[in-house]
């Protein structure tokens, strides 16, 4: 939020320039990766122009890795590949530990590119306040174009079916999922040009006597005895998200 009006510049134009009363839309244009969906503040974000050295490694099959590549970034010179094992459900994927955020709504975002014989594509939030564990969990679904939840009593749940969405392109999907730590419910799970609401949902909840952290994470899953090659970019972490 803007303080005082250097040069003119959010309240009046110019006879060239235009006011920009949208900060974020600013950020955008100056090169910021929190375009896809701006609510929410920012905590945490990683486009991985220093490799995979912030995050931590997580994968299953003889020769599953993560390695930086310059092919095809979203907006910056770097992206990561996951490289998973080669036997079907064999995954790839990293997690990252962060503070305990604010209690409220929490979002975590990240972009990959489909790629043929992807199983699933999941993203996770586990937050730990010292007595509990709350777990929001989902994943996109490339066999059936489904958007999945795990809810507390219903375990996985379809929520929406964007369908299958196209390969072979560097169309990158984008997918967000936002839980409320405060009720334990899911708020929305947003893929691509769909939101929906998962407010019906309820997280996962168990004693756990972690000390007050977070975690975020993401994986991808190999359908074949292959191993499949996933680029992924642009990784946020939000706080304040709206919950209603």
């Amino acid at each position: 939020m803007a303080h005082g009006t250097p040069d003119w510049g959010i309240t009046a134009a110019k006879s060239t320039i235009y006011s920009l009363h949208d900060m974020g839309e600013l950020a955008v244009r100056l090169g910021s990766p929190v375009s896809y969906d701006r609510r929410g503040d920012v905590i945490f974000l990683d486009t991985f122009d220093t490799g995979e050295s912030k995050v931590a490694v997580e994968g299953s099959g003889d020769d599953n890795e993560i390695y930086p590549s310059c092919g095809d970034p979203v907006s910056a010179p770097m992206h990561l590949v996951f490289r998973t094992g080669p036997t079907a459900g064999d995954l790839s994927g990293f997690h990252k530990t962060l503070y305990y955020p604010v209690t409220g709504g929490i979002g975590v975002e990240i972009a990959f590119l489909p790629v043929a014989d992807l199983r699933w594509f999941r993203v996770y939030m586990q937050a730990f306040d010292g007595a509990l564990y709350h777990w929001f969990h989902c994943y996109y679904d490339h066999t059936d174009g489904k958007i999945y939840v795990l809810d507390h009593t219903l375990g996985w749940t379809p929520i929406g079916t964007p369908g299958i969405v196209r390969v072979g392109a560097a169309i990158y999907s984008y997918i967000k999922l936002v839980g409320n730590l405060l009720t334990d419910d899911y708020v929305r799970v947003i893929f691509n040009d769909h939101t929906y609401d998962a407010s019906d949902y309820s997280a996962s909840v168990d004693t756990d006597a972690t000390k007050k952290s977070m975690t975020i994470g993401c994986a991808a899953y190999t359908n074949v005895n292959a191993a499949i090659l996933v680029p992924v970019d642009n990784l946020i972490v939000t706080q304040n998200e709206p919950v209603s």
